[in-house]
């Protein structure tokens, strides 16, 4: 009985580790035309408190809404704590 109560209460606890919420942002970078020439660009948008899958995907739709833009070139976003 001991056993099981300990048991569950590791499970518990790391249950709560990996469910917890942080502030997380998505750092991204690429290269965006003007006139004849382009310019590097690196831009941060703030991601907060959100699990990291949560996180992960919202990044993944920047990157993808930049990539959209045909003046843009080598978009590459990253996820930092």
């Amino acid at each position: 009985m001991k056993k099981n109560v300990l048991l569950l209460g590791i499970a518990l606890g790391l249950l709560t580790l990996t469910s917890c919420k942080k502030e997380f942002s998505c750092n991204c970078h690429y290269d965006e035309f003007h006139d004849d020439h382009y310019d590097h660009k690196d831009i941060i948008y703030p991601l907060d408190k959100q699990s990291k899958k949560d996180a992960e995907s919202k990044c993944e739709e920047q990157e993808n809404l930049l990539k959209v833009n045909p003046d843009h070139k080598d978009v590459h976003c990253d996820l930092k704590k």
